[in-house]
């Protein structure tokens, strides 16, 4: 830590490569929480990766969890992120930049399954204004206009609205439905 705190990465890294895999894995939990933190300050995400997928418990928002989404974002690992982000939502997990990101994900990737997730999140809470708006996104984007949504009051607010959606997305369900 102090070799990377003076800026001496390749020290750093060489410290970590000694300490090995087999005497990490047999670390207690806190130590291998520093050297996958330690991983991260490096650049050296995917690492960091194995090392947080053997620490973090499936469903369970932590700062665990956080980093191991954060290493699976910059590995360019998506199928980390999708089976992660499944396990949080279906554990009742809604935090709102989760859902988005796995929302987004599946989108990419199986667009029918980020269709299901908005309907079941709507169901389960019909004023969820973000879930609307998500939905209404994918109709537009896969052509499905009985997906938007033409009430104007269960969308968000341009103020309101999550940044990665306002500008574009928030002017197209609008025009779409009529609004804009």
């Amino acid at each position: 830590n102090i070799l990377a705190e003076i800026g001496d990465n390749g020290g750093a890294l060489l410290v970590l490569d000694s300490i090995g895999e087999s005497s990490i894995s047999t670390a207690p939990r806190m130590d291998k929480f520093l050297y996958s933190g330690l991983l991260v300050r490096l650049g050296h995400y995917d690492r960091a990766l194995d090392v947080l997928q053997k620490l973090v418990k499936p469903g369970i928002a932590s700062p665990d969890m956080k980093l191991l989404l954060y290493c699976a974002q910059k590995s360019g690992r998506d199928d980390v992120m999708l089976a992660r982000l499944k396990e949080l939502r279906e554990s009742g997990s809604r935090d709102p930049n989760n859902l988005h990101n796995e929302v987004a994900l599946l989108g990419r990737y199986s667009p029918d399954e980020a269709i299901d997730v908005n309907k079941q999140l709507l169901a389960e809470n019909p004023t969820d204004k973000n879930a609307q708006l998500w939905l209404s996104i994918l109709g537009l984007r896969f052509q499905k206009h009985e997906l938007i949504c033409h009430d104007v009051s269960k969308l968000p607010s341009a103020i309101d609205a999550d940044p990665r959606q306002s500008g574009r997305w928030i002017t197209a369900v609008l025009a779409e439905s009529g609004h804009g």
